[in-house]
């Protein structure tokens, strides 16, 4: 999981100014990661069975996609 851990570099421009919108953006991201990976640990830990895995698995998927699309977009 490196590629989780860096990406906010990309969010200062080349003389320091903070891009905002890239920054809540991911930071936004980074946000709904973490609770999806929380929630998947109280339904570990509870056996928690009436949510599909498969259906967590999808939107941490899309949402690993979705980091690594707008952090190519950053280093472009």
């Amino acid at each position: 999981m490196p590629a989780m851990l860096n990406g906010y570099e990309f969010t200062l421009t080349p003389n320091g100014t903070v891009k905002n919108l890239d920054l809540d953006h991911l930071l936004s991201l980074d946000s709904d990661i973490t609770m999806l990976l929380l929630s998947l640990e109280y339904m570990v830990k509870q056996h928690v069975n009436h949510i599909p895995i498969d259906e967590i698995i999808r939107l941490f998927k899309e949402l690993i996609d979705e980091r690594r699309r707008l952090l190519n977009d950053l280093r472009a």
